[in-house]
């Protein structure tokens, strides 16, 4: 298996990683990056609070939070 970093978050943790189509989105402590993963690009980064779970469904990112 090769990995490849491309980016580093100065976060202590990440709680959701996915990929859908073309794109990563990481969820971080206080916010949601989006990656190309074709040219490991930072496109977006949106800081939310309480950011848990990530899923994708058509064209929309849902997003789960912590009360």
């Amino acid at each position: 298996m090769e990995t490849t970093v491309f980016d580093s978050l100065d976060i202590s943790y990440v709680q959701d990683l996915i990929v859908s189509e073309n794109y990563a989105y990481v969820s971080a402590n206080d916010s949601i990056i989006k990656y190309n993963i074709d040219t490991y690009e930072r496109l977006n980064q949106v800081f939310v609070g309480n950011v848990h779970k990530l899923a994708v469904y058509g064209d929309k990112l849902i997003v789960g939070r912590w009360l």
